[in-house]
């Protein structure tokens, strides 16, 4: 299966492709719709399922946030940040 799902009404961070990854560009939101991912979509990966897991020694924004229980997905042209208890895998 390999499907990342984040429910309707979930509390989401979302930041622009290219912006610079400081707390004034992020919009907090919760998302209108139910999301569906695959493993494609996946940029940040707090568990390694798919594959994107970050090393020990990272000091990266993008595995800061994998390392404190955060996924990161790719979406029409935004990385939206769920915190991993509110992911379902299957």
């Amino acid at each position: 299966m390999g499907m990342f799902v984040v429910k309707n009404g979930t509390w989401v961070h979302a930041i622009k492709d290219g912006k610079e990854w400081y707390d004034q560009n992020f919009v907090k939101k919760t998302t209108d719709k139910t999301l569906v991912f695959d493993k494609a979509d996946l940029r940040i990966d707090p568990t390694g399922i798919g594959k994107r897991a970050c090393g020990p020694n990272d000091v990266t924004v993008g595995s800061n946030y994998a390392k404190a229980g955060w996924y990161g997905f790719g979406y029409k042209g935004w990385t939206i940040l769920v915190p991993r208890h509110m992911v379902q895998y299957g």
